[in-house]
């Protein structure tokens, strides 16, 4: 039976669509009010866009969790796409300090968000979803006038999945200051990545002031840190600087995990109301102004037959059409065919008040991150633009804020696909032409990999390599090829090239 939607108000709006706060009826009289995220007419016949929104929609349908926005149900509208959404009437935390107590409660509620994303085993299938948000940060986070949290836009998450209709082969999301550093060098995206990111909103949260892009050298990545978060021993949330700190370790086997941080938090303390409280204050936006209010749109009455775009094997966004199922096989099959989310940065709708967010500024391809390890996703990463911090020039360059241009030193030769090397928003650093460094690779049993500057043999071998820069390793392991980079400071260091094709530093 046909449903009409009566659009009650406009909660957001972006590029590719826009989000309405609207009443559902159906034939029979039944009535909810529920959140609808509708694509724009010119994209609904857009392959990859309406993918990737139905991507988003089944993971979100699978994820039944208190912190993480329920997703009702697929349709089409007027001969477009629609998802139907939780209504989520909040604010998000961008750029709001909160009392100490409250943020303990709302990166605990986060963090156990991450870890049932992470290991639940949804109904009717055997393996958890392994979802990696992959875009945590205080804009992506609401919280409702009673105190509720919810994570929001999983529009660019990575789940396991036995189809999936877009796959982000070629590239990876994120927002700049809350990647952590082993997405930068290596390309890598896992669990430990996102609770790195929740520390950054940790810190955030708690001293009202943006965390500034920790530098990727590890003896600076150390005092970037270190100094945020001698501000944050230093305020009334000081309790929490020990949680935060082996959240923001530089290696991600040295970071807790999502479950660890939750219980850590649970144990404390901290001054200040807590967030029923300090909710009870927020104002919501009505959103913005729309000359939609009060118009009526009919459900298509073939929109239990949206088609469903089959994953191909090749990097590239390719779609085909699977014949629809029968109408009584129609529903398990497509619970069975649940697909992971692909890059929806694009989609992202937002502003104050709404249901699904939206990027402040459109999303900057940043550097190419280098090819990963077969059993990883090797994409460069488009980021959201942020303002440029003065800094003392750091030997070692790092993937840029998106800023104004400047001038780009030439790539170094290399014999596979060199990685890009940009400069730092700051000054050049004046080592430039200063003596190479000496770097001793210890190369595991069974890989053989090489440099622009010179093979690597098996077990200890050392090179001389430019100072301030970075350097990429490529060669093939058990698993496969792969691809990594090192980054090159001022003082000897030992990296050592693993089995599994990650490079480590010693």
């Amino acid at each position: 039976m046909a449903r009409s939607f009566r659009i009650l108000k406009t909660l957001g709006r972006g590029a590719f669509g826009e989000v309405h706060l609207t009443e559902i009826r159906s034939e029979d009289d039944f009535v909810q009010t529920l959140a609808v995220k509708w694509l724009h007419e010119q994209h609904s016949d857009n392959p990859e866009i309406a993918g990737r929104l139905r991507d988003e929609a089944r993971l979100l349908g699978l994820l039944a969790h208190p912190n993480i926005v329920r997703v009702q149900g697929l349709t089409k509208l007027d001969g477009r796409l629609a998802v139907l959404m939780e209504p989520v009437q909040g604010v998000d935390l961008s750029g709001r300090e909160l009392p100490p107590e409250a943020a303990r409660e709302v990166v605990g509620a986060v963090a156990d968000a991450l870890d049932a994303a992470l290991h639940t085993v949804p109904p009717g299938r055997t393996e958890p979803l392994r979802v990696v948000h992959r875009d945590i940060k205080p804009s992506n986070i609401m919280v409702t006038p009673r105190g509720a949290v919810k994570v929001m836009d999983f529009g660019v998450a990575r789940a396991t999945f036995d189809a999936r209709e877009v796959h982000t082969q070629s590239q990876q999301y994120g927002t700049a200051r809350y990647m952590a550093p082993e997405r930068w060098l290596e390309g890598v995206s896992e669990a430990p990545s996102d609770v790195f990111s929740l520390g950054v909103t940790l810190v955030e949260l708690v001293g009202g002031e943006p965390m500034q892009r920790p530098r990727l050298s590890r003896q600076g990545f150390e005092e970037d840190v270190g100094a945020a978060l001698s501000r944050l021993a230093a305020g009334p949330g000081a309790a929490l600087e020990p949680v935060a700190r082996r959240m923001l370790a530089f290696a991600p086997d040295d970071r807790p995990s999502a479950r660890e941080v939750m219980d850590a938090l649970g144990e404390l303390r901290l001054p200040g109301p807590d967030l029923a409280s300090w909710a009870r204050g927020l104002t919501v936006d009505e959103g913005p102004p729309s000359t939609l209010t009060g118009t009526m749109v009919t459900e298509d009455t073939d929109a239990a037959t949206v088609t469903f775009i089959a994953p191909t094997a090749t990097a590239s966004v390719q779609a085909r059409t699977a014949p629809a199922p029968p109408p009584s096989a129609r529903w398990p099959w497509a619970a069975a065919l649940v697909v992971p989310l692909a890059a929806l940065l694009a989609w992202g709708l937002w502003s104050p008040g709404s249901a699904v967010p939206e990027p402040s500024a459109p999303p900057v391809a940043a550097a190419p991150v280098p090819p990963a390890p077969a059993l990883q996703e090797p994409l460069p990463a488009p980021v959201e633009p942020e303002p440029p911090t003065p800094r003392a020039p750091e030997p070692v360059p790092q993937a840029p804020e998106p800023v104004a241009p400047e001038p780009r030193p030439a790539p170094a030769p290399a014999p596979v696909r060199p990685a890009p090397v940009r400069p730092e928003a700051e000054a050049p650093a004046p080592e430039a032409v200063a003596p190479p460094t000496p770097i001793t690779f210890v190369v595991d049993a069974g890989v053989t990999a090489t440099t622009p500057h010179g093979a690597l043999s098996a077990g200890r071998s050392a090179l001389p390599l430019p100072r301030g820069t970075l350097v990429r390793v490529e060669g093939t392991g058990p698993q496969g090829p792969f691809g990594c980079t090192i980054a090159v400071g001022t003082a000897p260091a030992t990296w050592r090239v693993r089995a599994d094709g990650r490079c480590v530093q010693r």
